[in-house]
């Protein structure tokens, strides 16, 4: 790699050429960490809701427009589980930490050209496990805090006017209009920050780095990368969010009878997502590298010592 900024097509060759070198290694960790998060998303919520039937109506069709008629014919929906919900989430963090471990150190193995290894890449779990869940645990209270402080200053106004006795009517066109750019400068200000912090990931891995740090690295090593960035995660996120909206829709209204057909699209959305998990984190790694190139830094590759330890060693030093 050199040191000039590269390109997209040139990182998208670089990611296919490091996924398609190395498919049964990629297809391997995908199955083992990335399906079950893509499989377990298509089943909750609604499993929550319906636990006894599958098919089942989805929650969505609360939110969409039918006929009185069609909503009477559905039953009411009760509350979701609490340990259902606990475990649902330890599940997602746990298979999700260790994929993102694994698949990062692979892609750096590959992208240096190195051996590259299946029980080598599980090594590489317990190393980064707890400094993943800890900067995961760090950005995810900054974005909720955020919300927060957009909520807040949403109804705010509203408080402060009906405290000083005006009559407020909603919904009005100024509160839709005033509730809209809420919503999207709160859009807007958490994509900026996802945008800043897409390299986090790589850096708890290969830096050994936790918490506030790799977000404030992350943020140092995107500048001058960002046009680059926004590409590619619109890229990669448009064709998810596209799905998704299709998934969600075909579960809004699925035939009761036609069970087969509803498995099939399960399969074929959570090969899809787990498709698209997987060039996400071979992406961001990707990223990292380059951009470590581009403010002329190396990127360390891991050597395995005796003992099943590891030492990151510096590549103008190998």
């Amino acid at each position: 790699m050199s040191s000039k900024k590269p390109s997209l097509p040139k990182l998208l060759c670089e990611i296919s050429r490091i996924i398609t070198t190395h498919p049964l290694h990629f297809l391997s960790l995908s199955a083992l960490f990335l399906f079950p998060i893509s499989f377990l998303t298509t089943f909750y919520p609604p499993i929550n809701f319906y636990p006894t039937s599958l098919p089942i109506p989805s929650i969505y069709n609360q939110f969409l427009p039918t006929p009185d008629s069609e909503k009477a014919e559905l039953p009411p929906a009760p509350k979701p589980h609490i340990q259902i919900l606990l475990l649902y989430i330890l599940l997602l963090v746990l298979f999700n930490t260790c994929a993102i471990s694994s698949i990062t150190r692979t892609t750096i193995n590959a992208l240096q050209d190195h051996p590259v290894q299946f029980v080598g890449s599980l090594k590489s779990v317990p190393i980064s496990f707890f400094p993943i869940l800890g900067t995961n645990l760090v950005s995810t209270i900054i974005n909720e805090l955020i919300v927060f402080a957009s909520s807040f200053c949403t109804i705010l106004p509203y408080i402060v006017l009906t405290l000083l006795g005006f009559n407020m009517n909603y919904p009005s066109i100024y509160s839709t209009v005033f509730l809209f750019l809420t919503v999207a400068l709160t859009a807007a200000v958490e994509f900026y920050i996802v945008l800043q912090w897409c390299l986090m990931y790589p850096i708890v891995v290969m830096e050994s780095m936790w918490g506030f740090a790799p977000l404030r690295r992350s943020s140092y090593l995107v500048n001058g990368m960002r046009r680059i960035v926004f590409l590619m995660m619109m890229l990669l996120r448009i064709p998810s969010l596209i799905v998704s909206i299709w998934y969600t829709n075909l579960m809004a209204n699925v035939n009761q009878g036609r069970t087969g057909w509803v498995l099939v699209h399960m399969l074929l959305y959570a090969g899809f997502i787990t498709m698209l998990s997987l060039y996400n984190i071979v992406a961001d790694t990707v990223l990292f590298a380059y951009c470590k190139e581009l403010h002329g830094e190396t990127v360390p590759r891991i050597e395995e010592k005796s003992g099943g330890e590891y030492v990151k060693v510096p590549l103008d030093v190998v």
